[in-house]
């Protein structure tokens, strides 16, 4: 069984079905002011002041050293010690856990060896040598000449390195007290016991004894002292707690630095250390006021993008996705402008904040004035959560605002060249004046302008890319995408043109009537050109149903039922959504192809059903009018209006000659549009409706000009 074809509502209906939760969302009034509650909220936690009040984080990195301090005059309201920088104080913590000398402790079995006579050690290390001496007639000599060395040796600590490093002192801990430090000299190394007993004996014994003495000196000497590994820790650590974290007292009343000062070492080292005594939580300068004032502060900033999106752009400020993204672009800035000031590094780290790649993406998927105002927004949130840093913010604006303008004509992938040069020379000019005029020497501003051409390079390419991800896996669409559609021969319109040679003629006037009125009213000619050549495309599959392609046959509608009629007339904008789907087009240009003709009625049949039916005497069901009016939805945008009355227009302006008829066609369709509230959803202004009147009576009396018969001279040849 033929599995019946949904009808075109049927069709728009499951569509708006699974779109419902998705539009209810995006429009929500309590969804969007939770995306603002939350924007502020998380950019304010970031704030300077709140962070003191919060997590108790105060920094001063040395990156400030040589820029201007921008800030009041800090002035200490208490005495406070003058704290080493992290890196000296851990260099020197270093430096005493690497020279501190290992403890030994007294090893008291020890004793009991070296204070016994060799003769009467159980030893069997010398057991052998002991035994030869005995068989000697000088063994008396020889043992006592043996025991005087061994107590000559003994007159020092005797230390056994087996189990550590050798050093060139040693501790020697006495009831856990580790103060005597000796020198090398003043210890003997058990591997010299050896040689020691050969330089004293060999005088006294002669060369065949001498190598059983030795060995039983060397053998009969046990270390006095042994490696003590927890001891040697507890020493290290008391040196090391012994390291000074100060360098001198800053008095109360000290300025410590003055607004405008050019930021040096030791005024760093000042503010590091008194941001250690305002983290005190005792400390009156951060409360729970200045966390209030710093969430205010926040929402003042926040307002500005937000009053301009409500008051000057309704539309994007309605579309809760729309406010997302402008809320989530001005997040980041502050998330990325609070890592550059926590990380401390020799890199102008500030200069990589990705502004003026917010700024680009606004002014291609927004416009310019929402790109500027919220460069403005991002660049003064960026100074707030810098603690103040003007300068960067004022690059990140000069940078950004040329970067939003050199993208505001994208027709060409290369232009990603211009928007480089023109992000550089913001950066870089911006950096030189402020450096000038606050007398920063030109090798401190190198850094700045190293990291901020690196940006300018990264800024364009990282926009590019998004804009391809966007254009693959979204449903945006940008004027570059749409110049690939900008093209006559593209399949659909070739198949128009031979399937559908009326309706293909009709497009390619509509394209440059809705073209010159973008122009004129500054809407997007390009977008308002593609969208016409494609509005009608459902046509090709039944062409032979609209007026303009029946060329030399009869009207189909004649034999039709006027329902039946209006259904199939209807059904072009079915047909054109799949063939869209089928090709691709941008989801921009799908938009026309339903919102051309909106919610709008099929007149034409509409009254010739009503007439027959007062003719046969019939009611009319209720909501009948409903199966003669276009789904829509009604149009969203200027270009999509301006097709829509383009369409009505052109189509009527046929049938006239004369200026003043067509310019009252022109009135009646522009009001018939309004009445019928199919403007509603789009943001055409009065003024702006004047001006395409105008241009529409000014193209069409244009297009149907006559050309004028010329004459021939009589009884010339023709030739």
């Amino acid at each position: 069984m033929v599995k019946n074809r949904p009808t075109l509502f049927e069709q728009l209906q499951d569509t708006g079905d699974t779109q419902s939760i998705v539009a209810s969302w995006r429009s929500s009034t309590p969804v969007r002011y939770a995306i603002i509650a939350v924007s502020v909220l998380l950019c304010a936690i970031l704030y300077p002041d709140t962070q003191h009040f919060l997590f108790k984080v105060q920094v001063y990195h040395t990156s400030l050293i040589g820029s201007t301090w921008q800030k009041e005059t800090v002035v200490a309201d208490s005495y406070f010690p003058l704290m080493k920088p992290d890196k000296e104080y851990q260099a020197a913590v270093n430096s005493v856990r690497a020279s501190s000398p290992p403890v030994f402790t007294r090893n008291h079995a020890a004793a009991a060896v070296n204070n016994t006579p060799v003769t009467a050690l159980k030893l069997w290390m010398i057991a052998d040598a002991v035994a030869y001496i005995n068989n000697l007639p000088e063994r008396a000599e020889v043992f006592s000449v043996i025991e005087k060395v061994r107590a000559e040796i003994l007159r020092q600590p005797v230390i056994s390195f087996r189990n550590v490093q050798r050093s060139a002192a040693v501790v020697l801990s006495e009831n856990g007290i580790h103060d005597n430090t000796v020198p090398s000299s003043a210890f003997v190394d058990s591997v010299q016991i050896r040689t020691r007993a050969e330089q004293m004996a060999q005088m006294k014994i002669d060369g065949l004894t001498l190598p059983f003495a030795v060995a039983i000196i060397s053998q009969s000497i046990i270390p006095t002292h042994q490696y003590d590994a927890n001891a040697t820790n507890e020493f290290r650590e008391q040196r090391v707690a012994a390291v000074q974290r100060t360098n001198g007292i800053i008095k109360r009343g000290d300025i410590i630095i003055r607004k405008g000062d050019v930021v040096t070492t030791e005024n760093i080292r000042a503010l590091q250390s008194y941001g250690i005594i305002e983290s005190d939580p005792a400390s009156p300068r951060h409360t729970f006021l200045t966390m209030l004032g710093s969430l205010l502060h926040c929402i003042l900033l926040y307002s500005i993008i937000i009053l301009f999106l409500a008051f000057l752009r309704p539309v994007l400020f309605r579309d809760n996705f729309r406010t997302l993204i402008i809320s989530a672009m001005i997040v980041l800035t502050c998330v990325m402008a609070w890592g550059s000031r926590m990380i401390d590094s020799p890199l102008a780290l500030e200069y990589l904040i990705a502004i003026p790649v917010f700024s680009m993406l606004t002014a291609i998927y927004y416009d310019s004035r929402t790109a500027f105002t919220n460069t403005v927004c991002m660049a003064l949130m960026l100074a707030v959560v810098r603690d103040n840093d003007y300068t960067t913010a004022f690059s990140m604006l000069i940078a950004g605002s040329l970067g939003a303008y050199s993208v505001l004509d994208l027709k060409s992938r290369t232009q990603i060249f211009r928007s480089i040069g023109f992000i550089a020379a913001g950066f870089v000019l911006s950096i030189a004046a402020m450096g000038m005029e606050n007398g920063i020497l030109w090798k401190n501003i190198l850094a700045p302008i190293a990291t901020s051409t690196v940006a300018a390079i990264l800024s364009p390419l990282a926009v590019y890319a998004i804009i391809a991800l966007v254009e693959r896996y979204g449903t945006a669409s940008t004027d570059l995408q749409l110049i690939e559609f900008d093209n006559l021969n593209h399949p659909l319109l070739l198949e128009m043109s031979d399937k559908a040679p009326g309706t293909y003629q009709h497009t390619l006037q509509l394209a440059q009537l809705v073209e010159t009125a973008a122009y004129a009213i500054g809407a997007n000619p390009l977008l308002a050109r593609v969208g016409a050549y494609f509005h009608d495309i459902g046509k090709i599959r039944k062409a032979e149903y609209y007026i303009e392609n029946q060329i030399d046959m009869d009207n189909k509608h004649d034999h039709l039922p006027p329902k039946k009629s209006a259904s199939i007339i209807r059904n072009h904008i079915a047909d054109g959504l799949e063939l869209a789907e089928e090709y691709k087009l941008p989801p921009r240009v799908r938009e026309f192809i339903p919102m051309h003709h909106g919610t709008s009625l099929i007149k034409h049949f509409y009254a010739k059903a009503v007439n027959e039916a007062q003719e046969l005497n019939q009611q009319l069901e209720e909501n009948y009018e409903q199966h003669f009016r276009y789904p829509g939805p009604k149009p969203n945008s200027k270009e999509t209006a301006l097709l829509m009355l383009a369409d009505s227009i052109e189509a009527i302006s046929r049938t006239v000659d004369d200026r003043e008829e067509l310019e009252s066609i022109i009135e009646k369709t522009v009001r018939e549009k309004i009445d019928d509230s199919q403007l509603d959803d789009c943001d055409l202004s009065l003024k702006e409706l004047h001006t395409v009147k105008e241009v529409f009576l000014k193209n069409l009396i244009g297009a149907q000009h006559q050309r004028i018969q010329y004459d021939e001279v009589n009884g010339q040849d023709k030739r």
